[in-house]
């Protein structure tokens, strides 16, 4: 499938950073988490091998924010599970952190969340939003609201972020204001 390219052809993009660390900031689809932003200390098994939590630097962010630990909820969240692997096959030295985003979330609280995000993070840190544009959408409907969203997030238009077709407002507005904060606004549309 295409999406399955994109994927594997976006970590080999992030494989030639070679980061210490992936952050990955995804929906919680269903709201199952006790907190507004859920987490995990476990590390993750999965089918193209293992990937190690960064405990300790999840210990530090979590004394500054009110994330919770949610097993069960993050375990089950797909946004997350789903890319974990692709960071086993392209980057299997790279330890991970991974965040389920309630849709309730404020802006202002997602700023305090990318703020200490940008103070506790090295460097080298690529963080990804796992989200989904267009939702069952016809082509033509898909294609206008996704001119939209690149028009939005080349923008940096914060303000226009809730008009978007996409289930986690949430995680792209932390993804842009993180790399806002780092001074990465340059946005890449293709892969090559």
């Amino acid at each position: 499938s295409q999406s399955l390219e994109l994927a594997f052809l976006i970590a080999e993009t992030i494989k030639k950073q070679k980061p210490s660390i992936v952050v990955i900031i995804g929906p919680d689809h269903f709201s199952r988490g006790r907190g507004k932003i859920s987490t995990t200390v476990r590390d993750w098994k999965t089918p193209l091998g293992n990937v190690q939590n960064d405990v300790d630097l999840l210990k530090e962010i979590q004394e500054k924010t009110h994330i919770i630990i949610d097993e069960e909820m993050v375990s089950e969240e797909h946004s997350l599970y789903g890319i974990v692997p692709f960071v086993a096959r392209s980057l299997p030295k790279a330890k991970v952190l991974t965040f389920a985003m309630r849709h309730d979330l404020t802006s202002a609280e997602i700023q305090d969340f990318v703020q200490i995000l940008n103070e506790q993070l090295p460097k080298d840190a690529v963080v990804v939003a796992s989200i989904d544009f267009s939702h069952y959408q016809q082509r033509s409907v898909a294609e206008y609201h996704d001119e939209l969203s690149r028009a939005v997030i080349e923008s940096f238009d914060y303000d226009r972020l809730r008009n978007l077709e996409i289930d986690s407002v949430p995680s792209l507005e932390a993804v842009m204001r993180y790399v806002e904060l780092r001074g990465a606004q340059q946005v890449a549309t293709s892969f090559h």
